[in-house]
């Protein structure tokens, strides 16, 4: 699709890399409400994963949560704030 950006899957760990992002990009792509801090400036985007001890400046964490896994990503929201994360993408309010 015109505008998208290419990814690259990067380790065997869930981690998936952009070629280049910034944090505008994600926020155009969600689709529901978005509750941000952000003040316009430039962030980039390094990586996107749902593993929050892969997070680090620069990545955005994704709190999941599937039927028949143990763990819902929502518990490590706080984690991954601590390390750093440019974002957090979640599906529920927390």
């Amino acid at each position: 699709m015109p505008g998208r950006q290419p990814w690259t899957r990067c380790d065997g760990r869930g981690a998936i890399r952009p070629a280049t992002m910034n944090i505008q990009l994600l926020l155009d792509a969600v689709d529901g409400p978005v509750v941000s801090a952000w003040d316009g400036s430039p962030v980039p985007v390094t990586a996107v994963t749902s593993d929050s001890r892969e997070v680090g400046p620069g990545v955005v964490f994704v709190a999941t949560h599937h039927r028949g896994y143990a763990r819902d990503g929502h518990d490590y929201v706080d984690d991954a704030v601590r390390r750093g994360a440019a974002a957090v993408v979640v599906d529920r309010q927390l």
